[in-house]
């Protein structure tokens, strides 16, 4: 199938300088929302040939992404044979879910913990939060995606638990794959970032408390499920 990105690959490249995410990372990053946003869809084939001219790159970076994605289970198949994207159906997008939210409540917990302390800045939220809500007003669903994934990075690197976070960038891009796939089709930008409203409001109501007045794991399940249409697949976001 053609590839066709909302914008040009090269321009989502020169983002971000080459010394801050490798170019096979960015790559890999650009990939996972084009799944995302339907640009590519399970079964479609990826080749070094195809993503070094998408991406205006050599055949190096192209070949480390594919073999990062297959590895992570984003792409089937292998080198000699083609890689394709995979199936992520509601059995994949539940097991993610249940794991997010078990390592998301623990950085929650201990991120709230350093807000509270003052050895985590918790203004980095609000402007992730900023970031978001630029990318609802401009109506821009990739920019909307990548914005709501920092705003959950922020809340783990705030944790300052190096593992965790290990963990939780590991599965980032199945993240902004599976949670975006079920989400948008029964909600607005403008209701998600309502939600993210919602979810700083309890995080700064909590580093505010002397000591924990929500458990984590409810807090974050609120967000998660927050006014969701009845039968509507489950919500990652």
């Amino acid at each position: 199938m053609p590839l066709q990105p909302v914008r040009t690959a090269a321009s989502m490249l020169d983002k971000k300088p080459a010394d801050d995410v490798s170019i096979s990372d960015r790559i890999g990053d650009r990939l996972a929302e084009m799944i995302a946003t339907g640009q590519l869809k399970s079964g479609d084939r990826l080749t070094e040939a195809t993503l070094s001219d998408m991406f205006a790159c050599s055949r190096v970076p192209a070949r480390e992404a594919l073999k990062v994605l297959h590895a992570q289970g984003i792409l089937v198949g292998g080198r000699h044979r083609g890689f394709r994207v995979g199936e992520f159906g509601p059995v994949k997008t539940r097991a993610v879910l249940d794991v997010r939210l078990a390592l998301e409540a623990l950085l929650v917990r201990e991120a709230i913990v350093h807000w509270r302390n003052g050895t985590s800045d918790m203004a980095l939220l609000d402007r992730a939060l900023d970031d978001l809500g630029q990318a609802v007003a401009h109506g821009d669903l990739g920019e909307v995606l990548r914005c709501d994934l920092a705003f959950h990075r922020t809340i783990a690197e705030a944790a300052r638990n190096d593992l965790a976070l290990t963990l939780w960038n590991t599965m980032a891009r199945y993240v902004i794959i599976l949670f975006n796939l079920a989400r948008y089709g029964d909600v607005d930008l403008g209701t998600v970032l309502v939600r993210h409203k919602a979810l700083r409001d309890a995080l700064l109501a909590e580093v505010s408390a002397p000591t924990a007045t929500r458990d984590a794991f409810t807090l974050l399940s609120d967000h998660y499920l927050a006014s969701r249409q009845p039968g509507a697949p489950v919500p990652l976001n």
